[in-house]
């Protein structure tokens, strides 16, 4: 058995915790090993606290992302998130190992008074 075939589920990353999103970045589509312009999704930079502020960053495919980071930034409490279908795992890089995840959705749980979007 390898590492990389172990996954990884939400509540083992966030110990059983709240999931704080604090940056939203665009993804785009790779074609033969270059970038193009075709957006894919966000990647979600969240931390646990219960898991000693370890952070990550989710992937979740979709045009359109729950939040912007203009409101992240103007949010006066954090922004708890909750995923669906989160799925992690670690792969070798550089020697060292890194943890990648994947959600099929992000919903906003509490702050920015956006419960549910």
């Amino acid at each position: 058995m390898r590492i990389s075939d172990l996954k990884i589920t939400k509540e083992q990353f966030t110990n059983v915790g709240p999931i704080i999103l604090v940056d939203v970045r665009e993804v785009f589509a790779y074609k033969d090993g270059e970038r193009t312009d075709h957006l894919q999704g966000f990647k979600y930079h969240v931390i646990a606290p219960k898991r000693k502020y370890d952070s990550a960053y989710v992937r979740v495919d979709g045009l359109t992302p729950i939040i912007t980071n203009e409101e992240l930034e103007e949010s006066d409490t954090p922004v708890i998130v909750d995923f669906e279908g989160f799925e992690g795992r670690f792969y070798k890089y550089n020697n060292d190992y890194a943890f990648t995840a994947k959600a099929t959705a992000i919903k906003i749980v509490s702050g920015n008074g956006k419960v549910g979007k």
